[in-house]
């Protein structure tokens, strides 16, 4: 009976097991082509010829911290910091996921969409080893077709958006932001020195501080050396220095031909801003006044950590933060005010 009953426990025991190893979807499905970590990645626009340039090149750079890098041999060969599109670009490319796969034997049926040279070709480096991949136009379904130059006769369908984003302007692909903020950071202190011709220097700091409340949130505490200052103030500060961006590059042929040097040493006014990311990184700004005029709009010279360059920005920049350095002045000489209207005789006489 022992017997029978121990026959009976490891039969539902060896069951159950089978059950938990067997069953459906346990294992995560993975449809990606492949898994890599490209360090650079060339776009050749068109036929490729011994002596053709790429017509643009995407690196990543940085073992502990990522950096990545965009350059256009002919058009914008200097090299500069990209912005989130080309990260995604290698996220796309180091993973990609395959919609469907043909052979040779398919050739009749997908003749039209069948990789060709005119629409170019694209080199994935990850270190001695180089993908060259092939491509056929874009299909009505927006997908396409990729071949491996390595293994010739099988076409991947791939979404096009992956191409796509290689074929954007160059410019597209730089990063024009100065400001990172990684998750859960927020701006700690905000230093701005503005000095104008034939005005005293103007120094601020403003200090910024987050309190927790009850139901998840914050309260946002801004204050200077001279006392507290309402949030509004701080935080529409805070926005108007998230604000500057590049916005016209020094390469770009509507700006090459200015010679920024003059204006940058002849500027009236000089706005200094460095701040400090909680979590994040501290960051150093200078705007300087310039007015230069190209194509009805106005812009000031950016001069900032992504790379040695002198940039144009809006030239709203310098104005906007001036005027709100005047609106926290007020704050404070109403304050003033406020206080000798409750005490006008002052402290009393001392007997």
């Amino acid at each position: 009976m022992k017997s029978r009953s121990l026959w009976i426990f490891l039969l539902a025991l060896g069951l159950l097991i089978a059950l938990v190893l067997l069953q459906p979807g346990t294992e995560e499905e993975d449809d990606s082509l492949w898994r890599k970590n490209f360090s650079q990645i060339t776009y050749y626009a068109g036929p490729r010829k011994a002596d053709s340039t790429p017509a643009i090149v995407l690196r990543r750079e940085g073992l502990v911290e990522e950096e990545f890098f965009v350059e256009s041999p002919d058009r914008f060969p200097v090299k500069r910091r990209a912005n989130h599109t080309a990260r995604m670009v290698f996220r796309e490319w180091n993973k990609p996921t395959v919609k469907g796969e043909y052979s040779a034997k398919d050739r009749r049926e997908l003749e039209a969409f069948l990789p060709q040279a005119a629409e170019g070709e694209l080199e994935l480096s990850e270190g001695q080893q180089t993908l060259r991949l092939t491509f056929g136009p874009k299909m009505p379904s927006g997908n396409l077709l990729m071949e491996n130059q390595a293994e010739s006769g099988r076409y991947l369908l791939l979404p096009a958006f992956m191409l796509d984003k290689l074929r954007f302007d160059p410019l597209q692909l730089r990063e024009r932001r100065m400001l990172h903020y990684p998750s859960e950071s927020y701006t700690a202190s905000i230093r701005i020195h503005l000095r104008e011709s034939g005005k005293p220097d103007r120094d601020y700091v403003l200090s910024h501080e987050r309190e927790k409340k009850e139901d998840g949130g914050y309260d946002d505490l801004w204050q200077t050396s001279r006392g507290p200052i309402p949030f509004n103030l701080g935080n529409q500060m805070d926005n108007m220095v998230k604000a500057i961006q590049i916005d016209r590059f020094n390469d770009e042929a509507t700006v090459k031909a200015y010679d920024l040097n003059p204006l940058r040493e002849k500027a009236t006014q000089i706005l200094k801003i460095e701040v400090d990311i909680a979590r994040g990184k501290k960051t150093t700004l200078e705007l300087r006044k310039a007015g230069l005029r190209i194509e009805a709009e106005s812009y000031d010279l950016l001069l900032h950590p992504l790379g040695d360059f002198t940039d144009l920005t809006a030239e709203r920049h310098i104005r906007e933060i001036s005027r709100q350095l005047g609106e926290i002045d007020a704050h404070y000489e109403a304050q003033k005010k406020a206080g000798e209207k409750k005490d006008p005789a002052g402290p009393p006489d001392k007997p």
